[in-house]
């Protein structure tokens, strides 16, 4: 049985359309299709909203937005599937992160470009409407079967991604460089160092730029990882924090904790606060862009990370609030609360009804989505929630 993984983050809820496929006895490879040409180089500008890196893409000469999404297959909306009219590979069965089974539609794309670099012969999924690719205008993802045989060099400074055959027309520094490992569908791994003061283990992370995130920890390799004594426990919250391909996931027990040291191709991070997540893969995100320019080398299976002078961690990857939230039927709900004391006054499924003053009684969820976390660059702040008896709660919260 082959697995997918799609994974959405929003802000601090982590959105993770993840699935297990299955098409009877014949396995499926999504490895498959090409550029037409055999050499080529190409520039293009990105947008970056909130951590998703969005493409401009021609299909059929009709421009379109893709988000590029390396820890996914490509996909396309219902809505563009209908209107192209591909030719249809087969159904898959699925079953979402929170086991709930349901079956996609695969298709076969042609005359999809990138800039000029035009592929074919490219399966993709069909993905049914939903609120990320309404709110931000996007059709499909791009993901790591097309790009397989490419390179591809990411600068979050100037917004720019390269596409090339070779990697010889890239600017790179091999020191930088450490291997890449690609699964079945050509999804990217690569290894960190996590440290304590006395010791490190090697750990194998799927680099997903889906993600709006730096660091996520599978809650499955942090059970492993306990009996490292790698990463200092700082909290545990029940927490509603995914949401699968249909639905939201049950509360389950999350942990926050403090990682001493990563190291990415040599980089040290020291001292970052990292919270477990849904999934089987822990992942590194697309808020790397933000530290270095990134080279995937799928066709050499090479990672490449050179940071930019400048680089430096952010306070929302040290500092953190003591609670999370996630959207839900046009307000915002408490997702997580990462202190007793805090606990006894606010809980899990609260309403917030403003931050600072500014209401969220009732939000736009498109502006939502398109605006800045309603936490960022923030390191004290007031909210006001409302419990399930109908009790007004106001509470001062600092990142801590």
């Amino acid at each position: 049985m082959k697995k997918i993984k799609i994974k959405l983050a929003l802000f601090t809820l982590f959105v993770i359309l993840g699935v297990n496929s299955s098409m009877g006895q014949d396995s499926f490879s999504f490895n498959k299709g090409n550029a037409i040409i055999e050499d080529y180089l190409t520039e293009i500008t990105f947008e970056n909203i909130n951590g998703k890196i969005i493409l401009p893409v021609t299909l059929d000469n009709e421009p379109y937005r893709f988000i590029l999404d390396t820890g996914a297959p490509t996909a396309i909306s219902e809505r563009l599937s209908k209107k192209l009219n591909p030719s249809s590979i087969s159904k898959i069965t699925i079953t979402d992160i929170n086991q709930q089974a349901d079956s996609l539609a695969l298709v076969r794309l042609n005359n999809i470009a990138i800039g000029p670099i035009e592929f074919n012969d490219i399966p993709a999924l069909v993905i049914e409407p939903n609120d990320i690719f309404t709110c931000l205008g996007v059709d499909g993802f791009i993901g790591s079967n097309l790009l397989r045989n490419s390179v591809i060099q990411l600068n979050g400074l100037t917004s720019t991604l390269i596409l090339s055959s070779s990697e010889k027309s890239l600017n790179i520094n091999p020191k930088k460089a450490s291997d890449l490992v690609l699964d079945a569908q050509s999804s990217p791994y690569i290894s960190l160092i996590l440290k304590n003061k006395k010791k490190g283990i090697k750990h194998q992370v799927l680099l997903d730029l889906g993600v709006n995130s730096l660091y996520d920890l599978a809650l499955p390799n942090y059970e492993v990882f306990q009996r490292y004594d790698i990463f200092e426990p700082k909290a545990s919250s029940k927490a509603i924090n995914t949401m699968g391909l249909f639905g939201m996931a049950k509360e389950e027990l999350h942990h926050r904790l403090l990682l001493p040291e990563l190291d990415l191709n040599g980089f040290k991070f020291n001292n970052i606060l990292v919270e477990t997540t849904q999934g089987n893969n822990s992942s590194i995100g697309s808020k790397i862009l933000d530290l270095g320019l990134i080279t995937i080398d799928y066709k050499n299976k090479k990672f490449y990370f050179d940071p930019f002078k400048s680089a430096k961690l952010s306070s929302e990857h040290l500092y953190k609030f003591p609670i999370s939230y996630f959207p839900e039927n046009k307000g915002l709900y408490i997702g997580s609360v990462w202190s007793t004391e805090l606990s006894e006054k606010i809980s899990i499924g609260d309403q917030i009804l403003a931050v600072d003053g500014v209401s969220f009684a009732s939000i736009d969820l498109c502006d939502f989505i398109n605006s800045n976390p309603i936490f960022q660059d923030k390191e004290r702040l007031i909210i006001t929630t409302v419990n399930k008896q109908g009790e007004k709660v106001e509470t001062t919260l600092e990142r801590n």
